[in-house]
């Protein structure tokens, strides 16, 4: 009986905090993810790199302030062979060569100083974070 209470205890814990962590990427003004992405983002562990993110899906990569790469990109839950069966979302990127990098965009959170940061996962497993400029 104790191990019942006790699972049934850790369960509601954990769901409190899918809750908490999940409300807290939240999108501004109610605006879909595809609108809030746009703009200038600079790395919070690499000032010297900033993506911008454009309404024609396009994506250009900076790096001390020269461009870098540009790519097409979209968030969408099927990227080449990764299917998400949540609300996941991937941020798909297609370079000049067509090769397809598929990285897990895990959200946009705006807190409470109306700071604005962009988390994304690549594809190899590092979280990348940026903060909007722009």
């Amino acid at each position: 009986m104790k191990t019942i209470k006790f699972k049934r205890y850790t369960l509601v814990i954990a769901s409190i905090f899918l809750v908490i962590i999940s409300s807290s990427f939240n999108y501004k003004n109610g605006d879909s993810v595809e609108v809030n992405i746009l703009g200038m983002w600079v790395s919070n562990d690499d000032n010297l790199w900033k993506i911008e993110f454009l309404e024609n899906n396009i994506r250009k990569d900076y790096y001390e302030g020269v461009l870098e790469d540009t790519y097409t990109y979209s968030l969408t839950n099927t990227c080449d062979t990764n299917t998400s069966f949540s609300n996941d979302l991937f941020l798909k990127t297609i370079d000049s060569d067509s090769d397809i990098t598929c990285d897990v965009f895990n959200g946009i959170h705006v807190g409470n100083n109306g700071i604005t940061t962009l988390s994304i996962t690549s594809e190899k497993g590092s979280l990348n974070l940026f903060t909007r400029i722009q």
